[in-house]
């Protein structure tokens, strides 16, 4: 890693930019401090770790997520799935309240060196790249790909062209399967040569089948009374899980419906609008928990505290103390007003089609009446919601 310098001038370069991030930290440190900081600790030592053996450098650490450059896009990836492999490996020898995952991005791109530091579009790239992996998963764009194939021992599958957000062109995404890097592909054994059977046996086979069918009739109506008897069921409790505000219980009971009967069940088209239904209603429960969160954090004048409410781009673009500083703002209008926890709430919540982003409408208490606000947006990134800072 000694090869890297730090520029006292601003200048482009060409490199391959890796962002990661826990999965849900935010979710964990609400959940258990001690716990989060042991999680953070793994995790940093983990990449300190990869990053040191495959000739990197850690750029910025954005609280749980790091920006790594490497001079050589196969040794980011390789870095990557190094990573991966890792965490997989500590995560069976520890509690499982102590296991974590980590989301990758990686992108080739042209990029602008300032005092230590990477900016420009090649980092933008890469941020948005790290959120398509699946938890534990990786993510490289086609320029990354185009640089390690047929270099690394490893699958990958083509999400096809995605357009990430801000960014004008849509980049072409791929998918590694880290597993399948592992080992190689098992070998074969010939089938052994069975001698050809009789006429005689030959019928007693037809007979056999016969039979079977006539049974196996019987079966299907039996299970598609059972079927159905099961998605009615599972509608009402459903229903009643949602009429007494309990939409994550019912969601766990419909996804299990969803999964165990098949698409031919009646009532499963029910079965996918409740699931729907309850998702939603998740969503918007859990906005409601962390704007609710935000609130009294900003009340408390922790300011640095209410700017980890940000969303992880807001971050990368303005800085925590930019943020902080805003909401400072903000904070000493609410003390000036004398404004309390129950004096703020939200009046309108509208989730986007995707459901990765919202739209809130706070309003105000103020000398007697609700006053609307500006409207407020989020959104819903590894498995958290983030307001955005425009």
């Amino acid at each position: 890693m000694r090869y890297f310098m730090s520029e006292p001038t601003v200048h482009r370069r060409l490199a391959a930019i890796m962002f990661s991030d826990i999965c849900g930290f935010s979710l964990i440190m609400g959940r258990d401090e001690a716990q989060g900081m042991r999680v953070l600790a793994r995790y940093e030592a983990c990449m300190n770790t990869a990053v040191e053996e495959f000739g990197g450098r850690i750029i910025k650490r954005l609280g749980d997520g790091m920006l790594v450059e490497f001079l050589s896009a196969v040794s980011a990836v390789e870095c990557a799935m190094s990573i991966q492999r890792r965490i997989a490996e500590q995560n069976m020898a520890v509690a499982e309240s102590d296991q974590f995952q980590v989301r990758i991005g990686v992108h080739l791109g042209d990029v602008v060196v300032s005092n230590g530091d990477i900016l420009g579009d090649g980092v933008n790239v890469a941020s948005r790249i790290e959120p398509l992996a699946p938890p534990g998963g990786i993510c490289i764009s086609q320029d990354v790909y185009n640089q390690v194939q047929n270099k690394i021992e490893m699958e990958v599958v083509a999400l096809g062209p995605q357009q990430l957000k801000n960014i004008h062109r849509q980049v072409e995404i791929y998918r590694v399967i880290v597993a399948a890097a592992n080992g190689a592909a098992e070998g074969t054994m010939a089938a052994p040569v069975k001698e050809p059977a009789s006429k005689s046996k030959w019928i007693w086979v037809a007979i056999g089948a016969v039979v079977l069918c006539l049974a196996a009739a019987g079966v299907v109506a039996a299970k598609r009374g059972w079927e159905q008897k099961q998605a009615v069921e599972t509608l009402q409790k459903a229903d009643e899980l949602l009429s007494m505000n309990q939409p994550s219980k019912a969601r766990i009971l419909l996804e299990k419906a969803v999964k165990q009967l098949p698409p031919t069940t009646p009532k499963w088209n029910d079965l996918q609008a409740r699931l729907t239904t309850a998702k939603d209603m998740e969503l918007k429960e859990r906005l409601q928990r962390r704007f609710d969160a935000m609130a009294v954090t900003i009340l408390a004048k922790n300011w640095e505290a209410a700017a980890q409410f940000a969303d992880p781009d807001s971050k990368m673009r303005l800085g925590i103390k930019n943020i902080s500083g805003r909401l400072a703002v903000a904070g000493f209008f609410a003390d000036l007003l004398r404004v309390k926890k129950e004096h703020f709430r939200i009046r309108e919540m509208k989730l986007s089609e995707d459901r990765k982003s919202a739209t809130i409408i706070p309003e105000l208490h103020l000398f007697n009446e609700w006053k609307p606000q500006n409207p407020m947006y989020w959104k819903f990134t590894n498995d958290e919601w983030y307001f955005v800072v425009e």
